[in-house]
């Protein structure tokens, strides 16, 4: 038996985590976790050729560091993880998204995960957040570019066989789709990360394909290898049970929101789907269940999307949305449910019953980094931090220079009650990543603290590849707002 993905550390919490492996051949799989040199915890399984299978630890001790041990295992790759202490609220997240395997070779030194690798290695992170496009099934066919997933698909299966027959090479379409996740996840720096600490991801189109979510398409390879490292009650031989997408974490005091935006418009789509609204309906009330009931006694909530929840305004947008079709897939294309979110947040946030509450948004997708500052009736609300692309950043200067041009003019949005300043902006390849903590303050007061940064690529190979930008923390706004002006550029 060889190893074909793996291991990678799916959800860790105080007292449980997951691992995920896959193998070329079936067979007896025994992992082992040891703690202080003594094992702790030994689970055997049997695993299916060419399957991604998960092995599941429960009552683990809390604040404890594992080392992983595999049995049979032919790789030199050392694994490890950190449950997490509850007991204290320390949690250090890193926010990646758009990772396009294609481009590795290309980005040389450049490339991100290089120097990822080093800070998981130096443990950084508790978790890292994969925002969405881990792999790119249809990598730069937009470009024309035929060397992809989707196009092997076409020229082996579709453009091969009657339509009446592509049933018949269903596990062929599959097996094109897995090759993908190997090819990315197997890369050195890629494949350390992933099995040396905690992974949660949630999906996004070109983890399918471009635009996916605007258009009827089903993946299963999905399921296998992403929400595998998350779901407990996911049953792989009956998909069937599967009704949503969306999901919530909990994590001591902080609840992460992970919002859902392709699979209610596809897979999921009921016949009074309203292409209108951003979310279904049922997902505003699995978000209310959040605010109100799960995540009641937390002091962070994070609320997690696929798509900026506040980047353009509404008229630069639907004008950007002409020529592509990523604007269209924009909280701000449905005004109302933006409004309705944000107010929601704000009023979690300001309730008078629960002292030091925070929220913090955080979105990928939009292959540009960068932060945001939200206020409501002229007073500070609370933050966005936006982290996108880990390999695949805005290139080209044409839509560095539109994107810039839109983002720094902020709008005030209907009824003049939200305003919104973004700074801070790259098209260049980053990551991000965000601290939660309790800290005393100058005042010698405990208050609760969350800093974020970006990590950036440089365009072109220098003795220093990477660059971290300052610490942006939740009291700190950067600017005031001349509200007398409907619009601000800067």
């Amino acid at each position: 038996m060889k190893e074909l993905i793996g291991p990678v550390i799916g959800k860790v919490t105080d007292t449980t985590a997951r691992v995920l492996l896959e193998y070329d051949s079936d067979g007896e799989v025994t992992v082992t976790l040891s703690a202080q040199g003594q094992t702790d915890k030994i689970l055997t399984q049997r695993v299916q050729a060419r399957k991604p299978a998960i092995f599941r630890f429960l009552n683990l001790q809390s604040n404890t560091k594992y080392s992983v041990l595999i049995s049979p295992y032919t790789k030199t790759l050392k694994s490890q993880f950190k449950t997490l202490n509850y007991e204290v609220k320390d949690l250090k997240i890193c926010w990646v998204s758009c990772n396009d395997a294609s481009k590795y070779e290309k980005l040389g030194k450049r490339n991100l995960w290089l120097n990822l690798a080093k800070e998981v290695a130096e443990e950084q992170y508790d978790l890292i957040v994969h925002m969405g496009d881990q792999v790119y099934l249809d990598s730069d066919q937009w470009y024309g570019n035929k060397n992809n997933v989707y196009n092997r698909v076409q020229e082996q299966v579709f453009n091969k066989y009657p339509k009446e027959e592509w049933k018949l090479h269903n596990e062929e379409v599959l097996e094109l789709i897995r090759d993908e996740y190997r090819r990315a996840w197997n890369f050195p720096q890629t494949a350390y990360i992933l099995a040396n600490t905690s992974n949660i991801m949630i999906f996004d189109d070109h983890d399918i394909r471009n635009d996916w979510g605007q258009y009827k398409r089903k993946s299963v390879v999905y399921y296998e290898y992403q929400r595998q490292l998350r779901d407990d009650s996911l049953d792989l031989n009956d998909l069937s049970k599967v009704k949503e997408e969306y999901f919530t974490v909990k994590l001591g005091k902080i609840g992460l929101f992970f919002c859902e935006l392709r699979g209610d418009r596809t897979w999921h789509r009921q016949a009074d789907f309203d292409e209108s609204k951003i979310m279904t309906q049922k997902q505003w009330d699995f978000l209310d269940q959040s605010l109100n009931q799960e995540f009641q006694d937390v002091e962070n909530y994070v609320f997690v999307s696929q798509s900026t929840v506040v980047f353009l305004n509404h008229k630069l947008n639907e004008i950007f949305g002409k020529s592509s079709r990523d604007y269209l897939e924009q909280w701000v294309r449905h005004e109302d449910c933006q409004i309705k979110l944000l107010k929601k947040l704000y009023d979690w946030k300001f309730d008078p019953k629960f002292q030091g509450r925070e929220v913090t948004i955080v979105c990928g997708d939009l292959h540009l980094g960068g932060h945001t500052d939200i206020y409501f009736k002229k007073k500070q609300a609370f933050k966005q931090f936006t982290s996108s692309a880990i390999t695949n950043g805005l290139k080209q200067g044409r839509d560095r220079i539109l994107n810039h041009l839109g983002y720094t003019i902020s709008e005030i949005m209907p009824q003049g009650e939200f305003q919104y300043d973004h700074h801070g902006w790259t098209g260049q390849n980053n990551y991000g990543a965000s601290h939660f903590r309790n800290i005393v303050n100058k005042k010698n007061q405990k208050v609760n603290s969350v800093e974020c940064w970006s990590v950036i690529a440089k365009d072109k190979e220098e003795s220093q590849p990477f660059m971290i930008q300052p610490k942006i923390d939740n009291y700190t706004f950067t600017k005031d707002i001349d509200f007398a002006v409907c619009c601000t550029i800067f």
